[in-house]
């Protein structure tokens, strides 16, 4: 009895553990996204006009999805002046992943995030011809 109430407890601490990275995890996120909202905002950037010389296109199932690798991600923000730290690389690299690629993000799920902080990429007028 003794052992399994041990268990118990260490389960307990685990789960609770796991329930506090998580938040943290969320939170360092979410810095991150307004961050880079804000940073977008003032250098009157789009996140296409950041990270577009690295998109790609894929098929999967018949659908197409733009892909970005992460480290071109980060990069790319990087290169124009906004510092990422190793614990928010870390959150949103988690937050991002594909389950089917391994390090590679789609743009698609990236631009509903910042949409969820009012940021909307600019939606290009139809041509007239």
């Amino acid at each position: 009895i003794e052992k399994t109430l041990t268990n118990k407890n260490e389960d307990d601490e685990t789960n609770e553990e796991k329930e506090r990275n998580s938040q943290m995890e969320m939170h360092l996120s979410h810095n991150f996204f307004m961050r880079l909202a804000e940073f977008m905002f003032s250098n009157d950037l789009t996140l296409y006009q950041i990270i577009h010389p690295k998109i790609y296109d894929k098929m999967f199932n018949g659908r197409e999805y733009e892909l970005i690798n992460a480290k071109s991600f980060f990069k790319l923000i990087t290169d124009r002046g906004l510092r990422i730290s190793d614990d928010e690389l870390r959150a949103v690299s988690n937050l991002l992943k594909n389950n089917y690629l391994i390090d590679v993000f789609e743009v698609d799920k990236i631009l509903r995030i910042l949409e969820q902080l009012d940021i909307r990429e600019d939606i290009p007028n139809p041509s007239k011809n």
